[in-house]
C-alpha cells in the first residue's frame, strides 16, 4: 500500500470509503456492503456502504451528515455472519435474496473488521474468484482502521462541538438568569461569579425586597434587600442544571417578613425535591436586611460561615442547618445580627477557600479572612484584593472549582453603588 494513499486515508477529512473504492477497482467484477455493528448486541446492524461489481457505491451513509443508515433485519444476517466468519470460507447459490447484498451474488465472503476491541463492521463481499487468506484480511482491517478509524474520530469530536454548544448554551441561559445590578438605595455591592467549567453548580443573587414589606416598612431608612449565595455539589452542566432549577423554584415564592430567609430556604427545599430521587445536594446562604432596624437575619443551609467586618475586625457567623434535597420536611432557622453603615459583608462558595496552589495547600478561610480585614472599604477595591490573591495563590483566573464571591457594604439612605 502505497505512502501516498496511507496519508490521504487516516486524515479525519478524508473520504471514508476509499479504502473500499480503491480495492474493488483493483478487483473488478467483486461488489461489496459494509455492515456496522452497534456496541448493543440486541440492536440490527446497519447498512454503510453498497456497490455492485463494476459499479459505483449506490449506498454511502456519512453518519450524522445525511441520511440514518439503513437497518439490516433480514433475519439471514446472523445466520450466515456465524456460519461464514471464518475468512477463507464461501457461501454458493444463496437460495434467498438479501437485500444488503450486491444483487448478483452467488458467492459471499463475510469479513470481520475489528476495532477498539470488538468486531465493529462486517464487511462482504462477494463473487470474489478465490478465497480470501489471512493476508488479504490483515490488509482490509488495516485499511478499515485508516479510513473508518479516522472517520470515527472526526464524528467523535463533531459530537464533543455539539455537546460543548450544548454547554455553552445552558451558561448563557444562566448568565441571564443573574441580577443585573439592580440598584438598592442603603447598599454597594461587587460580584465575582467564575465557573470552573463553562457551566457551574454556584449561585448568586442580590435583590430589593421593600416591596415585600410596604406594610410594616415606609421605605425611610432605605431599601430592604436581600443576598443570597449557593452551590450545587460538584460542577459543570449537571449542577448548573441544578443551580438553575433553585432559580426557577425561588421565582415562584412569595416573600414574606414574618418567615426571613429561612421561609425561603424552606420553600426551596421542598420543591427542590423532583418525583426522581436526586444525586445532588445544594448548599444556600441567605440573608435579608431591614435599614429601619439595622437587623440582618440569615438563614444557612450547610454552607460556609457569613464573614461580618466592622472596622478591622472580623467575625465569623457560621450557625446553620442541613443542606438543601437531604430532608423534604426540613425546617431552617433564622439567626440574627445587627449592621450599621459601614460595615462590610462577605459570602463566598467553597471553591475560594479549597483553592490550591502548585504545593496542594488550600486558599483556606483564615487567609480571606485576613484580605478580608485589611482590605479597602469599597466593595469593588475589596473584591479585586480578593481576586488578586486567589488567581496567584490558584496560578490563574480560573480554578478547579466553581468560584463566587459576593462583597456587600451598608451605606447611608441615598448612596448609591459606585
Amino acid at each position: 500500500m502505497a505512502l501516498d494513499l496511507w496519508v490521504q486515508w487516516s486524515h479525519q477529512d478524508s473520504d471514508r470509503y476509499a479504502w473500499i473504492d480503491h480495492w474493488l477497482d483493483q478487483h473488478p467484477g467483486v461488489g461489496a456492503s459494509l455492515l456496522a455493528v452497534p456496541a448493543d448486541s440486541a440492536e440490527q446492524p446497519r447498512l454503510w456502504y453498497l456497490r455492485e461489481p463494476g459499479e459505483p457505491a449506490q449506498v454511502r451513509v456519512q453518519g450524522h451528515q445525511s441520511a440514518e443508515p439503513l437497518a439490516v433485519d433480514d433475519s439471514l444476517y446472523r445466520e450466515l455472519t456465524s456460519k461464514f466468519a471464518a475468512p477463507n470460507h464461501s457461501a454458493h447459490a444463496l437460495t434467498d435474496a438479501v437485500y444488503w447484498l450486491p444483487a448478483g451474488a452467488l458467492r459471499v465472503h463475510p469479513l470481520p473488521l475489528v476495532q477498539e476491541g470488538r468486531v465493529a463492521y462486517w464487511l462482504w463481499l462477494t463473487d470474489f474468484p478465490a478465497p480470501v487468506t489471512a493476508a488479504m484480511l490483515a490488509e482490509l482491517n488495516l485499511r478499515a482502521a485508516l479510513g473508518l478509524g479516522s472517520a470515527r474520530l472526526f464524528e467523535v469530536e463533531q459530537q464533543r462541538r455539539m455537546q460543548h454548544a450544548a454547554v455553552n448554551n445552558l451558561a448563557e441561559v444562566q448568565r441571564m438568569l443573574q441580577p443585573h445590578q439592580p440598584q438598592i438605595n442603603g447598599l454597594e455591592y461587587a460580584l465575582h461569579w467564575q465557573p470552573a467549567e463553562t457551566a457551574a453548580g454556584d449561585y448568586y443573587d442580590v435583590m430589593p425586597l421593600s416591596a415585600a414589606f410596604s406594610e410594616v416598612y415606609d421605605g425611610s431608612a432605605g431599601d430592604v434587600w436581600g443576598a443570597m449565595i449557593g452551590d450545587v455539589s460538584g460542577h459543570g452542566a449537571a449542577a448548573a442544571m441544578e443551580a438553575a432549577q433553585f432559580d426557577a423554584i425561588l421565582r415562584t415564592y412569595k416573600p414574606n417578613s414574618d418567615l426571613g430567609p429561612a421561609g425561603a430556604l424552606g420553600y426551596a427545599n421542598r420543591y427542590f425535591f423532583s418525583r426522581q430521587s436526586r444525586q445532588r445536594l445544594m448548599t444556600v446562604l441567605a440573608t435579608r436586611y431591614r435599614p429601619d432596624t439595622r437587623e440582618l437575619v440569615y438563614a444557612n443551609a450547610g454552607h460556609l460561615p457569613l464573614l461580618v467586618r466592622r472596622g478591622n475586625e472580623v467575625t465569623v457567623y457560621g450557625d446553620g442547618d442541613i443542606p438543601i434535597g437531604v430532608l423534604r420536611e426540613q425546617q431552617f432557622r433564622n439567626f440574627s445580627l445587627d449592621l450599621a453603615p459601614g460595615d462590610l459583608v462577605l459570602m463566598y462558595t467553597d471553591g475560594v477557600i479549597e483553592a490550591r496552589d502548585a504545593e496542594r495547600a488550600e486558599f483556606g478561610l483564615e487567609r480571606l479572612s485576613a484580605i478580608f480585614a485589611q482590605g479597602p472599604t469599597q466593595p469593588q477595591a475589596l473584591l479585586e484584593v480578593i481576586l488578586a490573591a486567589l488567581f496567584d495563590h490558584q496560578g490563574g483566573p480560573i480554578g478547579s472549582d466553581d468560584q463566587t464571591v459576593v462583597v456587600l457594604r451598608v451605606v447611608s439612605p441615598g448612596a448609591l453603588q459606585t
